[in-house]
């Protein structure tokens, strides 16, 4: 017990986590998304092996390969893709991917999350009724369900989200 102690100490002077190497590359393969309101309400995507479950039911999941142009998954038959060079401007942005549109919308002020000023993007995935909130930095952010009256906004749980930039969390 007290090696563990010195190790982890020593981990945390030099500003490591044991989160780090092997076991940080398996938590930037899941992304937990949820409602402050209702802990109940929640979204989670996995890598390896390609899952996600909403709530307690779960679906298989079909992401993009790491060669194709977009960063992008499919859950019971929602979508959500970004290009992967896209570039955060001023005005909104169209692009299609298998089908499917999407409307990017910078949102009308920075917000800052957590201490830390972000630029988000609302995608919205056009025939879904689901916006998205994306950053280029940290990925996918939030979720939320357009046209209910108070639809709950699911908001990441970890550091990064789905399609962050490679050096998001110092990784």
């Amino acid at each position: 017990m007290k090696s563990w102690f010195v190790v982890f100490l020593a981990l945390l002077i030099l500003g490591t986590t044991p989160a780090d190497g092997p076991r940080r590359k398996e938590l930037q393969q899941q992304w937990s998304y949820v409602s402050f309101d209702n802990p109940k309400v929640s979204f989670l995507l996995r890598r390896q092996p390609d899952q996600a479950s909403v709530g307690d039911l779960g679906f298989d999941a079909i992401y993009c390969k790491d060669d194709q142009a977009f960063f992008c998954f499919e859950v019971a038959g929602v979508k959500f893709a970004v290009p992967k060079d896209f570039e955060a401007s001023k005005t909104s942005q169209t692009w299609s991917f298998h089908g499917h549109s999407f409307i990017a919308t910078p949102m009308r002020f920075q917000p800052a999350i957590l201490g830390q000023w972000l630029d988000v993007l609302y995608i919205d995935s056009v025939g879904q009724k689901i916006r998205f909130f994306y950053s280029k930095e940290r990925g996918l952010i939030g979720i939320k369900k357009l046209g209910e009256d108070d639809p709950p906004i699911l908001l990441l749980e970890e550091f990064c989200g789905f399609a962050a930039a490679k050096n998001c969390g110092g990784s």
